[in-house]
């Protein structure tokens, strides 16, 4: 993705804060070019921020990033969310585990969960993890601000889940994530991977406007940071079946949620197809048109989509 800044103001963003800011963002871009315009002032002083900040006036090209333009406003650009692949939820002698809860449904999934960070680190897709956390103190339980509890959320009254720091609360180690690869973890407190989390600041800083899900339980965290995304303004990729709940009926439930309301559901198998097209149109290798535009019929009609070309502006060679 190549991104364009303008220019910082002075007065709006003090030299500290920028430096610290252009040392962070350093780490994550790929510096094109840099083209400094002093505004005729040739002061060391001015020139000397102006060096500085130069990434705000620069062609960044970001690391880690799929993106494929479709022509005028409509593009894709993908990252894909792991939720609550943790210790305490999944792994055996972990806290849901303790608890007998049916967490071999939750560990059926790995392998899937494994073969698509993979699909999607191969492509320059961002992975972010997502961890939610207890306190030991207790002080975040449900408990301490809700009056009206459904008694399935007993079981965090019984055994601390998750809670920060421990074991439990981490990413199991057949998923962990690694930052020397870029990956993000996203630390959590409630259902919602939005809700007083990075997450939103990170994507909006990518650029990414699709989001791949993946991870558990599909009823509860995974479908309430579904709609959170939804209604912030992003689409939709759930991949059936590396995503697994408790309950069947609640994993089925929201499967047809997300098809019928939200975005794209489906199998590992047909994502990856459908990512091969997309990285085909993005490079256009061996692309025709008439065979890409019948590809792009096949797959709103496989998904029941609006078809965006009506309603986004497609620049005329692509949609021939």
């Amino acid at each position: 993705m190549v991104a364009v800044f303008d220019p910082p103001n002075e007065q709006a963003f003090p030299q500290s804060f920028v430096v610290d800011v252009y040392r962070f963002l350093k780490s994550k871009v790929q510096i094109d070019s840099c083209s400094l315009n002093f505004y005729n002032d040739s002061s060391h002083e001015y020139s000397k921020f102006r060096e500085q900040t130069c990434l705000f006036t620069s062609l960044v090209v970001y690391r880690n990033m799929f993106e494929v333009q479709l022509g005028g406003a409509a593009k894709i650009n993908l990252g894909l969310v792991v939720v609550d692949m943790q210790n305490g939820f999944v792994a055996k002698d972990g806290s849901y585990d303790k608890l007998g809860m049916n967490t071999p449904l939750y560990r059926e999934i790995i392998p899937k969960v494994r073969q698509l960070i993979d699909l999607c680190k191969s492509l320059d897709i961002p992975v972010f993890y997502t961890e939610s956390v207890r306190e030991a103190s207790g002080i975040d339980l449900l408990t301490k601000i809700h009056t009206l509890l459904p008694k399935s959320r007993e079981e965090r009254l019984k055994i601390p889940i998750c809670v920060r720091g421990t074991w439990d609360a981490q990413t199991i180690d057949e998923l962990k994530p690694k930052e020397e690869e870029g990956d993000h973890v996203i630390i959590k407190r409630r259902d919602s991977a939005f809700q007083d989390t990075e997450l939103r600041v990170w994507l909006q800083s990518a650029g990414i406007n699709v989001l791949i899900f993946c991870g558990v339980d599909t009823s509860i965290c995974v479908e309430t940071s579904i709609r959170d995304a939804f209604n912030l303004g992003y689409d939709i990729i759930l991949i059936s079946d590396a995503t697994a709940s408790g309950m069947k009926s609640h994993y089925e439930t929201t499967l047809a949620r997300v098809r019928d309301y939200y975005g794209l559901e489906m199998n590992i198998e047909r994502f990856t197809k459908m990512i091969k097209n997309l990285n085909t149109a993005r490079h256009k290798k061996g692309l025709d048109l008439i065979e890409y535009k019948q590809i792009i019929d096949n797959f709103i009609s496989e998904f029941g989509l609006l078809d965006f070309r009506d309603f986004r502006v497609v620049a005329p060679e692509q949609a021939a």
